[in-house]
């Protein structure tokens, strides 16, 4: 009990230190950089209030309850058959050529999703994972769209997975501001702390993007219906492999951290 309450004094400090480093870099340019990759969406071909806001978020859901034209399951099947690597499929259906950018809307795209699930099962182990699917869709896509389009990936029958396999890759290898962008494409999806929590690994710095998001949460909420005990609660029941001491512990050390 001691202990527990030990924990809960040591996360009401950190994340009150975290709010201030969090409204800090906000007042210091945070909102500036973000404005700047809705500009740059927008020149691309749509502004993100169109591209990821609700109902134009699961434009590429909707094309998923289609049922897809006989030509394109015999083309994948045939794919198939030669054991076609999903990198050469991908040139074939023209999908890198810059006026196929926008993939979210295009149904080759969801024809080569289909696809990349096809041949990972014919081939089993680590065939053309997800982390090779964002390298070839980064070639072809900036990382401040590519946010929006793997929140809409998640929505297409089993890509739920990969998809967020690949959001946390691009936390731990993009800019502060596309993770800011990535949370409000979280909040505008419908994402919760419960469901991000569940996306990012728990022993990694990006793991502080939870904390982010969930400080953003609550100011979306207001406060009404979320409040820091939530997150502890969250973090006491899901860290079972982790004891309490260890829970003091992290937050001890990022308080250090943000301290300095």
């Amino acid at each position: 009990m001691h202990r527990q309450c030990a924990i809960l004094f040591i996360f009401s400090v950190f994340l009150a230190t975290f709010g201030v480093t969090l409204a800090l870099d906000q007042a210091n340019g945070g909102a500036r950089r973000l404005r700047s990759l809705t500009a740059h969406t927008r020149a691309k071909g749509g502004g993100f209030e169109e591209r990821a806001g609700i109902p134009v978020l699961p434009k590429i859901a909707e094309q998923a309850a289609k049922i897809l034209p006989s030509s394109f399951n015999l083309a994948n099947k045939v794919w198939l058959k030669s054991l076609t690597d999903p990198r050469d499929v991908f040139k074939t259906l023209r999908l890198g050529e810059a006026s196929l950018t926008r993939l979210d809307d295009n149904p080759k795209f969801l024809q080569w999703l289909k696809y990349v699930t096809m041949y990972r099962a014919k081939r089993e182990g680590p065939w053309f994972t997800d982390i090779s699917a964002l390298n070839l869709l980064r070639t072809t896509t900036p990382d401040a769209e590519l946010v929006v389009l793997l929140q809409s990936i998640k929505l297409v029958s089993n890509m739920k997975k990969s998809a967020e396999t690949m959001q946390r890759y691009v936390l731990e290898t993009s800019a502060p501001a596309i993770h800011r962008w990535m949370h409000e494409v979280w909040l505008r999806g419908g994402e919760t702390p419960q469901s991000v929590f569940n996306i990012l690994p728990k022993d990694s710095p990006v793991f502080l993007q939870w904390l982010r998001f969930t400080e953003r949460y609550k100011v979306k909420l207001r406060e009404t219906s979320y409040s820091d005990r939530q997150t502890l609660k969250i973090l006491l029941e899901t860290r079972q492999h982790a004891p309490e001491i260890k829970l003091a512990s992290f937050f001890s050390s990022h308080l250090r951290r943000f301290r300095t």
